[in-house]
Order: C-alpha cells, then sequence, then structure tokens
C-alpha cells in the first residue's frame, strides 16, 4: 500500500473520516490493479471497456445453446464446403476404413508360449472379424463395423456427440448377437422439452436431475438417457398421430453392471452432460466465408456475361431484335422479353437504332489472400495447425524440396508427410535423407499418382486408374459435342486403388 502524501496528511489533520475513506479507497484500488485485475480482468482500460461478456454454468453457456448450434452446424455441413471438407478430412485421418483391434495378450502371465500366444490374438482378430465385417452388427442392418465407426465419428464432429446403445439380439448363423444403435444427437433430449434441475417424478421414475436428457443422480453421476422415440425436428404422421414419447434407457445394467449405452463426447466445462459441435466456435467465420464466396462467384458469373442494349430515336417497327437466330436454336423461345445473340451473327438495325454494351467490372484481386486467411483461421480453431499445410506444384522435386525442409524445421517434426505426387516425391525424399531420417523407421511418407517409379522406390502411393480417367473423359467430351444442349455438367468418381509399398511405418 502506497504511504499517505502530503494531501493525505493535511485531509487527515482537518478531516480524520474523510482521511480514512480516501485511505480505503486507495487501498481498493491497488488490489483492483494488482495481479489480472491490471490485465485480462481490468475494467479501465479503453482496450477492455467495450468487452461485453456474459459468463454462466455449462448448462447455461453451452447446454442451452446446443438446438441452435447443432443445425446451424449441419447447416454449414451441407452448404459450405470448407465446413464439409474439415469435418470429412478430420473423420478420414481418424477412422479412416476403421480401426481394428490390435489384441495386445500377456503370454507370459497366462502360462502360454510365443506361438500360443500369437495364435490365440491371430483368433481373436478372426472372431471379431465375423461380427465387425457384417452389417448384422447393425441393429439397423444397414453398415457393417467400420463404416458405423465413420458415422458415429462425423455425427459426433457436426453434432457435438453421438449415443450408441448395444442391445443383444440374436440372428440366425451369427455366433454373437451384440448389436450396436446409434442414436442423433437430437433425440437425446429431456422429456416435453423441459430439463429438471430438482427432484421430481418423470412419467414414473423418480429423477434427481435431467439436463439435455442424461439424467444424473445427486453425485453427478450419469445414470440414465431419456431418448425420443423420432427425431423432435423431423415429420412423421405416424409418429404425430402416436404423439411423442420418450424411452429411459439406464446407462448400466442393474444386475451385470454392463454399459447399456455409449456415450462418444468431449468436455470443455467441468459438469457438462452433453458435447459441443466441433464447429460451434467458427460457425461465424464459416457463415462470413460461404457469404463472400457467393458474393464472389455471383460477381465473376456477372462479370462474365454482357448485356445489349438497342437506344432508339427512331419508333419500332415490331422487328425483334435477333430474329436472324433460327427458332430451334434459340435458349429460351418462349421468353419474349429477352433478346439472344448467335456466334458471328450480322443484324440489320433499324434506322436510329444504337447498340451500347454494359461490361460489368468486379475487381477479385483480394479474393485468394482473404480467402486463404480466413481457412487459417478457420484450421486454427479446428486444431489444424496451417504451418503443417504447404501447397506444392505437381511435378516439381525442387518446390517439395524446400517444402520438406521447411515441414523439417517446426518445433514438432511431423510424423508422416503426404506428397503431391510420386516423382514430386523424389525432392522430398532426398531432403529427408541428408537430415538423416529413415524411412519409414523415423519418418513415413506417401505419394500419389502410382507411376512406374514409385513401384522401384517402393514408395506407398495412391494410383489413379488413368485409362478410366481418360476414356470417361473422352465420352463426356463426345457427348457434348454432339448433345451441347442436353449434356449436364456432372462430377465423376473415377475410384483408384492404394499401393501399398514400405514407405509407411507399422503403428499397431
Amino acid at each position: 500500500m502506497a504511504k499517505p502524501n502530503i494531501l493525505d496528511r493535511a485531509v487527515a489533520a482537518v478531516a480524520p473520516i474523510h482521511a480514512a475513506k480516501r485511505a480505503a479507497a486507495r487501498a481498493a484500488l491497488s488490489v483492483i490493479d494488482s495481479g489480472y485485475g491490471n490485465y485480462g480482468a481490468n475494467q479501465t482500460k479503453k482496450s477492455l471497456r467495450g468487452w461485453n461478456y456474459h459468463g454462466g454454468s455449462s448448462k447455461e453457456d453451452i447446454e442451452d445453446n446446443l438446438d441452435v448450434l447443432r443445425q446451424r452446424s449441419r447447416d454449414a455441413y451441407m452448404g459450405i464446403p470448407t465446413a464439409a471438407a474439415a469435418l470429412k478430412t478430420m473423420r478420414t485421418n481418424v477412422v479412416a476404413s476403421g480401426l481394428v483391434p490390435a489384441p495386445q495378450i500377456d503370454g507370459e502371465f497366462l502360462g502360454l508360449s510365443d506361438e500360443q500366444t500369437e495364435k490365440l490374438q491371430a483368433q481373436i482378430i478372426r472372431e471379431f472379424g465375423l461380427w465387425a465385417d457384417s452389417s448384422v452388427c447393425d441393429a439397423e442392418r444397414v453398415d457393417n463395423f467400420w463404416k458405423l465407426q465413420q458415422l458415429a465419428f462425423i455425427s459426433s464432429l457436426m453434432n457435438g456427440d453421438v449415443i450408441s446403445l448395444l442391445p443383444f439380439k440374436p440372428h440366425p448363423g451369427q455366433p454373437y448377437d451384440l448389436r450396436i444403435k446409434l442414436i442423433e444427437a437430437d433425440r437425446v433430449c429431456s422429456p416435453d422439452g423441459f430439463d429438471r434441475l430438482t427432484p421430481c417424478t418423470v412419467n414414473g421414475h423418480n429423477v434427481h436431475s435431467i439436463v439435455q436428457g442424461v439424467e444424473t443422480d445427486a453425485d453427478g453421476m450419469v445414470v440414465a438417457y431419456w431418448i425420443c422415440n423420432r427425431h423432435p425436428l423431423g415429420s412423421n404422421s405416424a409418429a404425430d398421430a402416436e404423439g411423442i414419447q420418450w424411452n429411459r434407457v439406464e446407462a448400466y445394467g442393474a444386475k451385470t453392471g454392463r454399459r447399456n449405452v455409449l456415450h462418444v463426447m468431449s468436455r470443455e466445462r467441468i459438469g457438462q452432460r452433453r458435447g459441443v459441435p466441433l464447429l460451434a466456435p467458427v460457425l461465424e467465420a464459416l457463415k462470413q466465408l460461404g457469404r463472400y464466396t457467393d458474393a464472389e462467384i455471383t460477381a465473376a458469373v456477372l462479370s462474365a456475361m454482357f448485356t445489349v442494349f438497342v437506344k432508339s430515336v427512331a419508333p419500332n417497327d415490331g422487328r425483334p431484335f435477333g430474329e436472324m437466330i433460327p427458332a430451334e436454336e434459340r435458349i429460351d423461345e418462349q421468353d419474349k422479353t429477352s433478346i439472344e445473340l448467335a456466334p458471328g451473327a450480322i443484324i440489320d438495325l433499324a434506322p436510329g437504332e444504337e447498340v451500347q454494351f454494359a461490361d460489368p467490372k468486379h475487381p477479385v484481386n483480394g479474393y485468394d489472400a482473404f480467402t486463404n486467411a480466413t481457412i487459417r483461421l478457420i484450421g486454427a480453431g479446428l486444431e489444424i495447425p496451417p504451418e503443417y499445410i504447404h501447397e506444392c506444384v505437381y511435378h516439381d522435386p525442387d518446390r517439395c524440396a524446400q517444402a520438406t525442409r521447411e515441414l523439417l524445421e517446426l518445433p514438432e517434426r511431423p510424423t508422416c508427410i503426404i506428397f503431391p505426387d510420386d516423382f514430386s516425391y523424389i525432392g522430398g525424399m532426398n531432403v529427408l535423407l541428408e537430415h538423416g531420417l529413415r524411412i519409414p523407421e523415423d519418418i513415413s511418407v506417401a505419394g500419389y499418382d502410382g507411376i512406374h517409379l514409385a513401384k522401384v522406390m517402393h514408395l506407398t502411393t495412391y494410383s489413379q486408374n488413368a485409362e478410366q480417367l481418360g476414356s470417361t473423359a473422352a465420352e463426356r467430351l463426345i457427348s457434348l459435342i454432339e448433345h451441347p444442349k442436353t449434356t449436364l455438367i456432372d462430377r465423376i468418381m473415377v475410384p483408384g486403388n492404394l499401393l501399398e509399398g514400405r514407405t509407411i511405418r507399422d503403428i499397431r
């Protein structure tokens, strides 16, 4: 605490009570301006005075906003390519074709020889495959276990969490009765749409609290999930006629203690019961990026068009401008308000008529820089470090070599590098060898194309079906030439295949 100055001593001599108040105020101010009070919690600095904040519990901040967050997240996934690419990329990187079991049996503890241990581990994998490779493992009989993993993961990213029930349902010819039934996040909700924060009775069950369909006891332990019989946002006439109903599913079996429900989520707050969509922190940036992209695309389309105005000082004789174009070649014969132009057409103008062209301009010089900056911002919010993403030129080993050097200079070296093509990989490979790195022991690499050189170098790569690509492109081009008005622009996927080399380390 600061010592009293001359003024303080003078005030104390004349008005002791007032001097005491001054001292107390100074002491309080010193506390406010200390520690975080002088930085993040300061309320007097101009830079922080305009920071509006409203804190609350995990329920107020998270659960009460989940309905809006889920719907906006799904809308972003369906309508904004950047959002869809982010979630799909994460699904591919994390799940890929499916996570497989890797039993690690302690043979020594069980008194098994090495041969017996390996045999038992192989048998476990084989038995698991009998169940996982068939769609019978899916309660809905649609996907196998590997596809269910992909669906569950991307659903949890999009909605914040996903619920999986684990019922037992016998099936002829199947040795295992375990089934997986995925439940979308929206269907797990509080009965009648109201959370219960105090002990009460719901549908004949005594409950302590229910938040967003998750029932907890007095200790905060999850004891049950309330699941709606249909999607609350959907429209189903049969279900509507019966009314919406909620089924209470206990989290653990009363007798066995076995899990009846798997809840896939990632908590951000203590006391949080439901997950937050991955895109939630970047939804505003994604929406703005989508709007900006749409505006730029629209502007580009408009810039590619031009409009013709006919300026006339003489009365119109009724002769339609553009009548030299045959009716069968006009784009819209029925639209009498439009005027069409044909390539190389020579059209007579009536006396006094003058043609003027409207050529809209729209500068887009800053589009790439703005978009890339926004994508980097979104990538940071999704925990995708932008420094690990480098743009390289196809078939340019020198550029790939430089990009590889920059990756190796990062504080945390990548464990795997995927090159844009097999030929460019040569540049990156030379840099890795210069740094004394072994492939794949120290770092894994992969290419793209599947050229003959990749096979010689035993490079793991993705091989394109060049023959099918060429034939399909030729067919579409011929169709476009022969039927220019009926051929639709379509996106065609030509599958390739993975060529397994020796450049990817087995981490199992």
